[in-house]
């Protein structure tokens, strides 16, 4: 300090001055052959390179090419005659991303008038184009917000549930799916299932996250599916009850890759259908298949048999005198005769055999992978469960029982014909038995 107060008031005031300029703005020094003497933190944090790796270097390490040679001609033209210069130049981080700054660079003289040294003040100047591009950005959103708006609006006034997805994230769900799973929010459902394929029962009539293969989105996987297909089934959680829903996918056509998904409740339509299907292809009076639908099952068995080289084997049963019983006995006891009978016959079948009423006192049965020594003690297994079947008549109940094992020669046609032509011969010879055709 000088003894001088003055002095020292100047001083102090310089002191701060410098301290102040070093704070609020960026700031280097250079010796006067242009090495890097000072940085300020500013400096440091613009340029992305460390205080030691700038000290002892020029500024020709955060040059950017884009800046003309011409340009630093200038600058040391001027500086070295003794004038400040200012301009906007072009650098280059430590990372290798570039950014614009205003200069201005001061010549330090020392008591004898001589430049020992330069002072750099800089402003970083915005990239232009990053204003755009964040203008642009901010209209995007704007936009999109707006499109989502639009969206949720016209979504939440659809009676079945519809959601946005991309088939990993659930983004947008109406009123109806936060009322189905009883949840406050869209948030709320993602935090306890994550996506809506979380929530599909397992269960092989509907589609499920398990029928999708090698890893694929779910919702592609619908899309390729048919619309019989692409039912699923969830569980309201109002009733806890489940319910199949028909799922309509539809790209959203805004390059997101998201899906606007559309569920709809067709949970009686489906019990219909099922109560429409049963009465389609069971008989009524015993619940087994009837003649027509064993038909079509027969078709495709044979066809399966062949092509699987396996065996196949058809039993044709028929009760033996059953007018005379219906006559004796009236239609109420000889139809609980034909439930009984049917019920015993399917006690005796295994999982992959059918059976079927095929006409009044007649019934067809299908056996798989089973040829004629197997079909033998199945039949004879079936006239020794019947003949202790419960009639409650005093008449024996007997049944004559004809068996075809499907050769080359056989179609589904003939197979039946055959077999039941042969049913009809035993019944009228006999009366009773087993007999291989």
């Amino acid at each position: 300090m000088s003894d001088n107060p003055d002095i020292n008031t100047a001083l102090q005031e310089l002191a701060q001055y410098k301290e102040i300029i070093e704070k609020t703005n960026i700031v280097s020094k250079t010796d006067s052959e242009g090495i890097i003497t000072f940085v300020n933190d500013g400096f440091v944090s613009l340029s992305g390179f460390s205080r030691e790796e700038l000290i002892g270097e020029t500024h020709a390490l955060m040059r950017s090419v884009n800046t003309p040679q011409h340009v630093f001609d200038e600058m040391w033209s001027t500086l070295r005659g003794r004038e400040p210069w200012s301009a906007t130049v072009e650098n280059v981080r430590k990372d290798g991303t570039h950014y614009r700054v205003d200069v201005e660079i001061f010549p330090i003289y020392d008591a004898q008038d001589v430049i020992v040294e330069y002072i750099g003040i800089y402003h970083e100047v915005p990239d232009p184009v990053s204003e755009t591009r964040v203008l642009e950005e901010i209209d995007r959103r704007e936009e999109l917000e707006q499109h989502l708006e639009y969206l949720q609006n016209i979504i939440d006034q659809q009676n079945n549930i519809v959601i946005v997805s991309n088939g990993d994230e659930l983004v947008m769900a109406n009123h109806q799916f936060m009322e189905f799973f009883s949840m406050p929010s869209t948030q709320s459902f993602k935090d306890e299932f994550g996506d809506i394929s979380n929530a599909f029962v397992r269960h092989d009539n509907f589609f499920h996250l398990g029928k999708v293969t090698d890893g694929g989105n779910w919702v592609r996987t619908l899309q390729a599916t048919d619309d019989e297909k692409s039912v699923v089934s969830m569980v309201d959680l109002r009733s806890n009850e489940p319910r199949a829903l028909a799922v309509k996918i539809s790209d959203l056509d805004d390059g997101t890759g998201y899906y606007v998904i559309s569920l709809t409740d067709i949970t009686d339509l489906t019990i219909k259908a099922n109560q429409y299907f049963y009465e389609a292809t069971h008989d009524k009076l015993t619940g087994i298949f009837n003649r027509s639908h064993f038909s079509e099952v027969l078709t495709e068995r044979c066809k399966e048999a062949k092509e699987g080289s396996v065996e196949l084997s058809l039993l044709m049963i028929g009760i033996n005198g059953f007018k005379a019983l219906n006559d004796a006995h009236g239609s109420d006891i000889c139809d609980g005769i034909l439930k009984n009978m049917a019920e015993t016959i399917s006690m005796n079948l295994r999982m992959r055999d059918q059976i079927a009423r095929w006409g009044g006192a007649e019934f067809a049965l299908l056996m798989p992978e089973t040829g004629e020594e197997k079909a033998m003690k199945m039949a004879e297994n079936i006239r020794s469960a019947i003949s202790s079947m419960q009639t409650y008549i005093d008449d024996e109940v007997t049944v004559s029982i004809a068996i075809t094992v499907l050769d080359e020669s056989l179609d589904s046609r003939t197979f039946i014909t055959e077999t039941y032509e042969s049913l009809s011969k035993i019944r009228s010879e006999s009366g009773d038995g087993v007999v291989v055709v």
